[in-house]
């Protein structure tokens, strides 16, 4: 991800063509004998401090999160997204998008779910609010816009009816699973800070187990993805 801001308005400096360059983490897939990583950086990327951005690049960061859900459901869970919000505070700026696996998500496998995909918002929920291609240049913006990045989670790797209730409820407490999709993609049941492991067994145990080997919006076999 790249904000190039035409105007910087720090406090130490002011200058035309003042260009940020920054990385946003997603979720790596899971692996076949444990979670994907959470909000991990390319491998040529840094997660340098807010604190630099804002002080030079006429930005301020008002949110860095996890993206709850965007982790592929599994047995192992596909690693998590960030969401993070970054208001221009310059009079105008320009932005460049790379941002892979938001058009098509990260493969489930083995009975995982894909990952959830990412999207760029400018000035969500506000009456101005559009979406941003994820692959594209020139996108332009001004003073007091709101620039909202969310990058993807990775793939899930074995059924998520087989990953223990109690690491579920982990993740519901840790702000990766929300409860809503502890119940409707891990059949895991969470009352407060606790699993209702009746309801729970009760739910797995009327919830299906597609057989086919993979999942990307869908479940399919790699025969079913061949044209002759």
């Amino acid at each position: 991800m790249r904000l190039c801001p035409l105007l910087s308005s720090g406090p130490q400096r002011r200058r035309l063509g003042a260009a940020l360059y920054r990385g946003a983490g997603g979720g790596l897939g899971a692996r076949a004998f444990a979670d994907g990583i959470d909000a991990v950086y390319y491998v040529a990327q840094e997660n340098y401090p807010i604190e630099f951005a804002e002080m030079e690049f006429g930005v301020e960061i008002e949110r860095f999160d996890i993206h709850r859900d965007s982790g592929g459901p599994g047995r192992w869970r596909g690693g998590c997204g960030i969401v993070r919000d970054v208001r221009v505070l310059s009079d105008e700026a320009v932005l460049a998008l790379r941002l892979d696996n938001s058009v098509q998500p990260a493969f489930g496998v083995n009975g995982g779910l894909s990952g959830r995909p990412g999207r760029v918002i400018v000035n969500p929920g506000m009456p101005d609010e559009r979406s941003l291609a994820t692959m594209s240049d020139g996108n332009a913006l001004k003073k007091g816009d709101l620039l909202r990045i969310i990058t993807p989670g990775g793939g899930g790797w074995g059924s998520p009816l087989d990953r223990p209730a109690e690491d579920v409820l982990a993740d519901v407490l840790d702000g990766m699973v929300s409860p809503e999709a502890a119940s409707t993609d891990y059949g895991v049941v969470v009352d407060g800070s606790v699993v209702d492991e009746g309801a729970t067994v009760a739910l797995r145990a009327a919830m299906p187990r597609p057989p086919e080997m993979f999942h990307r919006g869908r479940h399919y076999n790699a025969e079913d993805d061949r044209h002759d």
